[in-house]
């Protein structure tokens, strides 16, 4: 409740309580280190995201964040190595290789990107979201024409208004 009505402070110092009181909790500590990194306290965010992974080295949600607060961080390398892990973890899944896709695009490592972003549709058909990206991936790289045809593909794919207006 304390985050719904922007009481964040609030919201910060309950979680903290509950990883307290359960301190054998993945989720507890998964959703501590989120708050953190959501504040831009990434130094705690990636210890207690460790912390998560100390209690459930396969708990794959706190790789992926971590993976995104090392790349907020710069730390590329590390970035990529936690998100292989994730990769690892559900192979099966979108999100992973479009995490990985994330990461490669700020790198300028489009010819990467676009390849994982491909896997995340091929996993999940409705992930239009990678679908865009591809076309982002494009447009950086100055392939104009490419990039607004696999626009038009995710415009295809959307199922929100919102969706659509920003493939548009």
């Amino acid at each position: 409740r304390a985050t719904l009505d922007g009481d964040y402070v609030r919201a910060l110092e309950l979680t903290k309580k509950v990883a307290e009181m359960y301190p054998d909790d993945v989720r507890a500590y998964w959703r501590l280190g989120i708050m953190y990194s959501d504040r831009g306290q990434y130094d705690d965010a990636v210890a207690t995201l460790k912390r998560a992974l100390r209690l459930d080295k396969n708990f794959a949600p706190a790789y992926n964040n971590l993976g995104y607060i090392y790349r907020s961080l710069g730390e590329y390398k590390l970035a990529e190595k936690v998100f292989k892990t994730y990769i690892k973890l559900i192979p099966d899944e979108a999100n992973p290789y479009d995490s990985m896709a994330d990461l490669y695009m700020k790198m300028g490592r489009f010819d990467d990107a676009i390849a994982d972003y491909k896997i995340a549709v091929e996993k999940n058909p409705d992930f239009a979201v990678s679908q865009r990206k591809i076309g982002t991936s494009y447009a950086f790289k100055g392939l104009y024409d490419d990039a607004r045809a696999n626009y038009r593909l995710a415009y295809e794919m959307e199922a929100t208004n919102n969706g659509r207006i920003e493939d548009l």
